[in-house]
């Protein structure tokens, strides 16, 4: 959950960047409100982390994330390119002792933990652009998307013969 916390954060930082320097006042506009958007779902993560039980550390300044998060962007096609790269999927994820990796999703006193065993080596996060405050969706993947065609995901794509089997655990837990 770290990494998913780091890289909304570090994603709301570069949208940040580019609220006076897009291309437009309206894209301006919305540099600045994705931004703060995503500056939002990092720290409610930030704070499910703290909370947890064996809750991961939360090292300020020490980021868990996607290289393309690095640097800030020079072009504004960086920034187009990030909304249709990022947001989608995540993997190598933190695991726990037992190889399982966990999101936990908290409002109020209410929660879902959705966990994969090392066979789910990718995780889905979608929210969606309606009641992006109330909603967000994720699902435990073997492969990421796109991974039948060749490009970044594709290694992760498991082709089974005939008679050949896999089998994989998830799981979701509430309260």
């Amino acid at each position: 959950m770290k990494s998913l916390a780091d890289n909304k954060q570090l994603l709301g930082m570069r949208y940040a960047e580019w609220c006076t320097a897009a291309p437009s006042l309206e894209a301006d506009i919305a540099a600045a409100a994705m931004g703060l958007d995503d500056l939002g779902h990092s720290r409610v993560l930030y704070g499910c982390l703290k909370e947890l039980p064996d809750g991961e550390s939360v090292d300020e300044g020490t980021y868990t994330n996607v290289r393309y998060l690095d640097q800030p962007w020079t072009d504004w096609s960086q920034f187009v390119a990030a909304n249709a790269v990022l947001d989608t999927a995540f993997t190598d994820v933190h695991r726990e002792t037992d190889g399982r990796w966990r999101v936990r999703l908290e409002r109020g006193e209410r929660f879902a933990e959705l966990w994969g065993d090392e066979h789910c080596r990718w995780i889905q996060v979608y929210t969606g652009a309606e009641r992006r405050d109330v909603a967000m969706a994720v699902e435990p993947m073997t492969c990421g998307p796109d991974a039948f065609n060749p490009g970044p995901t594709h290694e992760d794509l498991l082709t089974l013969a005939a008679g050949d089997d896999f089998s994989c655990s998830w799981g979701i837990s509430g309260g």
